[in-house]
Protein backbone atom coordinates (compact mmCIF):
# COMPACT_ATOMS: atom_id res chain seq x y z
CA UNK A 1 0.00 0.00 0.00
CA UNK A 2 1.35 3.43 -0.91
CA UNK A 3 2.57 5.49 2.02
CA UNK A 4 0.42 8.50 2.83
CA UNK A 5 2.82 9.98 5.35
CA UNK A 6 2.35 13.69 5.87
CA UNK A 7 -0.87 13.98 3.87
CA UNK A 8 -3.15 14.22 6.89
CA UNK A 9 -1.49 16.28 9.57
CA UNK A 10 0.74 19.19 8.59
CA UNK A 11 -1.26 22.35 8.93
CA UNK A 12 -0.30 25.77 7.59
CA UNK A 13 -1.76 29.21 7.35
CA UNK A 14 -4.06 28.08 4.53
CA UNK A 15 -5.79 25.70 6.96
CA UNK A 16 -6.74 28.26 9.59
CA UNK A 17 -10.44 28.03 10.41
CA UNK A 18 -12.11 31.14 11.87
CA UNK A 19 -15.43 30.95 13.66
CA UNK A 20 -18.07 30.26 10.97
CA UNK A 21 -20.54 32.76 12.42
CA UNK A 22 -18.13 35.52 11.39
CA UNK A 23 -18.44 34.81 7.64
CA UNK A 24 -21.45 32.54 7.11
CA UNK A 25 -23.82 32.25 5.45
CA UNK A 26 -21.93 33.24 2.31
CA UNK A 27 -21.31 32.31 -1.29
CA UNK A 28 -18.43 30.00 -2.31
CA UNK A 29 -16.66 32.21 -4.82
CA UNK A 30 -13.46 30.27 -5.48
CA UNK A 31 -11.57 27.02 -4.79
CA UNK A 32 -7.79 26.99 -5.21
CA UNK A 33 -5.45 24.01 -4.89
CA UNK A 34 -3.06 24.68 -2.03
CA UNK A 35 0.59 25.17 -2.96
CA UNK A 36 1.93 23.08 -0.07
CA UNK A 37 -0.50 20.19 -0.41
CA UNK A 38 -2.12 19.43 -3.75
CA UNK A 39 -4.72 17.19 -2.08
CA UNK A 40 -6.24 20.21 -0.32
CA UNK A 41 -8.12 23.27 -1.52
CA UNK A 42 -8.46 26.78 -0.14
CA UNK A 43 -12.09 27.84 0.06
CA UNK A 44 -13.05 31.47 -0.59
CA UNK A 45 -16.33 32.86 0.71
CA UNK A 46 -17.57 36.13 -0.81
CA UNK A 47 -14.14 36.71 -2.35
CA UNK A 48 -12.11 36.12 0.84
CA UNK A 49 -10.15 33.01 1.85
CA UNK A 50 -11.85 31.41 4.86
CA UNK A 51 -10.61 27.83 5.34
CA UNK A 52 -8.91 24.86 3.74
CA UNK A 53 -10.11 21.29 3.37
CA UNK A 54 -9.37 18.13 1.42
CA UNK A 55 -10.53 18.06 -2.20
CA UNK A 56 -12.03 14.61 -1.68
CA UNK A 57 -14.05 15.85 1.29
CA UNK A 58 -15.30 18.91 -0.55
CA UNK A 59 -16.37 16.83 -3.55
CA UNK A 60 -18.08 14.27 -1.32
CA UNK A 61 -19.99 17.04 0.44
CA UNK A 62 -21.74 18.00 -2.79
CA UNK A 63 -20.82 21.66 -2.34
CA UNK A 64 -19.71 23.63 -5.38
CA UNK A 65 -18.61 27.05 -6.52
CA UNK A 66 -21.34 29.74 -6.51
CA UNK A 67 -23.32 27.79 -3.88
CA UNK A 68 -24.31 29.30 -0.55
CA UNK A 69 -22.51 27.79 2.45
CA UNK A 70 -24.45 27.85 5.71
CA UNK A 71 -23.17 27.26 9.23
CA UNK A 72 -24.78 23.78 9.49
CA UNK A 73 -23.29 22.80 6.09
CA UNK A 74 -19.88 24.07 7.19
CA UNK A 75 -20.04 22.12 10.45
CA UNK A 76 -20.98 18.97 8.53
CA UNK A 77 -18.06 19.59 6.20
CA UNK A 78 -15.66 19.88 9.15
CA UNK A 79 -16.95 16.57 10.57
CA UNK A 80 -16.31 14.94 7.21
CA UNK A 81 -12.85 16.50 7.23
CA UNK A 82 -12.08 15.02 10.65
CA UNK A 83 -13.24 11.58 9.56
CA UNK A 84 -11.15 11.81 6.40
CA UNK A 85 -8.03 12.85 8.33
CA UNK A 86 -8.45 9.97 10.78
CA UNK A 87 -8.95 7.49 7.93
CA UNK A 88 -5.86 8.77 6.13
CA UNK A 89 -3.83 8.60 9.35
CA UNK A 90 -4.79 4.98 9.96
CA UNK A 91 -4.15 4.01 6.33
CA UNK A 92 -0.72 5.58 6.63
CA UNK A 93 0.04 3.50 9.74
CA UNK A 94 -1.22 0.34 8.07
CA UNK A 95 0.90 1.02 4.98
CA UNK A 96 3.98 0.62 7.18
CA UNK A 97 2.98 -2.43 9.22
CA UNK A 98 -0.04 -4.37 10.41
CA UNK A 99 -1.90 -2.98 13.42
CA UNK A 100 -4.74 -4.19 15.58
CA UNK A 101 -7.80 -2.05 16.12
CA UNK A 102 -6.68 -1.36 19.67
CA UNK A 103 -3.31 -0.08 18.48
CA UNK A 104 -4.97 2.24 15.96
CA UNK A 105 -7.31 3.58 18.67
CA UNK A 106 -4.42 4.31 21.02
CA UNK A 107 -2.39 6.11 18.38
CA UNK A 108 -5.37 8.18 17.24
CA UNK A 109 -6.08 9.22 20.83
CA UNK A 110 -2.46 10.31 21.28
CA UNK A 111 -2.76 12.41 18.12
CA UNK A 112 -5.89 14.08 19.49
CA UNK A 113 -8.41 12.69 17.00
CA UNK A 114 -12.03 12.71 18.12
CA UNK A 115 -13.32 9.24 18.96
CA UNK A 116 -16.58 9.95 17.10
CA UNK A 117 -15.52 7.87 14.10
CA UNK A 118 -13.40 5.13 15.70
CA UNK A 119 -16.01 2.36 15.73
CA UNK A 120 -17.35 3.18 12.29
CA UNK A 121 -13.93 3.22 10.63
CA UNK A 122 -12.67 0.15 12.47
CA UNK A 123 -15.71 -1.78 11.28
CA UNK A 124 -15.01 -0.64 7.72
CA UNK A 125 -11.33 -1.57 7.99
CA UNK A 126 -12.12 -5.04 9.34
CA UNK A 127 -14.71 -5.62 6.63
CA UNK A 128 -12.14 -4.66 3.97
CA UNK A 129 -9.43 -6.74 5.72
CA UNK A 130 -7.24 -3.69 6.32
CA UNK A 131 -7.30 -4.95 9.91
CA UNK A 132 -7.21 -8.67 10.60
CA UNK A 133 -6.42 -9.50 14.22
CA UNK A 134 -6.34 -13.23 13.51
CA UNK A 135 -3.71 -12.85 10.79
CA UNK A 136 -1.88 -10.33 12.98
CA UNK A 137 -1.72 -12.84 15.84
CA UNK A 138 -0.38 -15.61 13.60
CA UNK A 139 2.31 -13.39 12.11
CA UNK A 140 3.26 -12.09 15.58
CA UNK A 141 3.58 -15.63 16.94
CA UNK A 142 5.77 -16.77 14.04
CA UNK A 143 8.04 -13.75 14.39
CA UNK A 144 8.47 -13.76 18.17
CA UNK A 145 8.83 -17.52 18.42
CA UNK A 146 11.40 -17.63 15.63
CA UNK A 147 13.42 -14.53 16.56
CA UNK A 148 12.94 -14.22 20.33
CA UNK A 149 12.11 -17.83 21.19
CA UNK A 150 9.10 -16.74 23.24
CA UNK A 151 6.71 -19.29 24.66
CA UNK A 152 2.93 -19.27 24.70
CA UNK A 153 2.45 -17.35 27.97
CA UNK A 154 4.66 -14.41 26.93
CA UNK A 155 3.10 -14.27 23.48
CA UNK A 156 -0.42 -14.42 24.91
CA UNK A 157 0.32 -11.54 27.30
CA UNK A 158 1.74 -9.33 24.53
CA UNK A 159 -1.13 -10.04 22.13
CA UNK A 160 -3.69 -9.23 24.83
CA UNK A 161 -1.97 -5.85 25.32
CA UNK A 162 -2.45 -5.25 21.60
CA UNK A 163 -6.16 -5.99 21.86
CA UNK A 164 -6.34 -9.37 20.13
CA UNK A 165 -9.36 -11.31 21.49
CA UNK A 166 -8.59 -14.35 23.66
CA UNK A 167 -10.25 -16.81 21.30
CA UNK A 168 -8.20 -15.60 18.34
CA UNK A 169 -5.01 -15.80 20.40
CA UNK A 170 -5.78 -19.36 21.42
CA UNK A 171 -6.55 -20.49 17.88
CA UNK A 172 -3.40 -18.84 16.55
CA UNK A 173 -1.23 -20.42 19.25
CA UNK A 174 -2.66 -23.84 18.50
CA UNK A 175 -1.98 -23.38 14.79
CA UNK A 176 1.45 -21.78 14.95
CA UNK A 177 3.31 -23.13 17.99
CA UNK A 178 4.73 -26.66 18.10
CA UNK A 179 3.17 -28.87 20.75
CA UNK A 180 6.57 -29.75 22.14
CA UNK A 181 8.68 -26.75 23.10
CA UNK A 182 11.66 -28.78 24.28
CA UNK A 183 13.96 -27.86 21.39
CA UNK A 184 13.21 -24.15 21.69
CA UNK A 185 13.87 -24.13 25.44
CA UNK A 186 17.06 -26.10 24.85
CA UNK A 187 18.25 -23.45 22.39
CA UNK A 188 17.57 -20.71 24.96
CA UNK A 189 19.62 -22.54 27.59
CA UNK A 190 22.47 -23.12 25.15
CA UNK A 191 22.44 -19.49 24.06
CA UNK A 192 22.83 -18.35 27.68
CA UNK A 193 25.03 -21.19 28.92
CA UNK A 194 28.01 -18.95 29.79
CA UNK A 195 25.83 -16.78 32.02
CA UNK A 196 24.30 -19.79 33.73
CA UNK A 197 27.70 -21.44 34.26
CA UNK A 198 29.00 -18.36 36.09
CA UNK A 199 26.73 -19.47 38.94
CA UNK A 200 28.65 -22.26 40.69
CA UNK A 201 25.91 -23.04 43.22
CA UNK A 202 23.79 -25.76 41.57
CA UNK A 203 20.55 -24.75 43.28
CA UNK A 204 21.00 -21.10 42.30
CA UNK A 205 21.92 -22.15 38.76
CA UNK A 206 18.77 -24.23 38.62
CA UNK A 207 16.69 -21.23 39.71
CA UNK A 208 18.35 -18.98 37.12
CA UNK A 209 17.55 -21.39 34.30
CA UNK A 210 14.00 -21.88 35.55
CA UNK A 211 13.33 -18.14 35.95
CA UNK A 212 14.78 -17.35 32.52
CA UNK A 213 12.58 -19.85 30.72
CA UNK A 214 9.45 -18.78 32.59
CA UNK A 215 10.13 -15.12 31.72
CA UNK A 216 10.38 -16.17 28.10
CA UNK A 217 6.85 -17.47 28.33
CA UNK A 218 7.14 -21.19 29.08
CA UNK A 219 4.94 -22.66 31.77
CA UNK A 220 6.46 -23.81 35.04
CA UNK A 221 5.25 -27.33 34.31
CA UNK A 222 6.94 -27.67 30.92
CA UNK A 223 10.16 -26.10 32.26
CA UNK A 224 10.30 -28.46 35.24
CA UNK A 225 9.69 -31.40 32.93
CA UNK A 226 13.03 -30.81 31.21
CA UNK A 227 14.98 -28.79 33.76
CA UNK A 228 17.20 -31.64 35.01
CA UNK A 229 18.20 -32.46 31.45
CA UNK A 230 19.09 -28.83 30.76
CA UNK A 231 21.21 -28.66 33.91
CA UNK A 232 22.97 -31.88 32.98
CA UNK A 233 23.79 -30.46 29.56
CA UNK A 234 25.17 -27.33 31.20
CA UNK A 235 27.38 -29.46 33.45
CA UNK A 236 28.69 -31.29 30.40
CA UNK A 237 29.46 -27.94 28.75
CA UNK A 238 31.40 -26.95 31.83
CA UNK A 239 33.76 -29.92 31.62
Amino acid sequence: MRSRRGSYKKKNEEDEKPEPDSFLPGIITDLNTQTRNASRVSVFIDGTFRFGCYKAVFLESGLRKSQELTVPAYEKLMLMEERFRLREYWLDLLSRRAHTGTELRRKAMKKGFSNSFYDELLSEFREKKYIDESAYARAYIRETHRNKKWGAARIRMELKKRGVPDAQIQHALEDELPDDQFETMKLLVQKNHKRFLRESDILKRRKKVFDHLVRKGYSAGEVLQHLDLFLKQLSNDDT
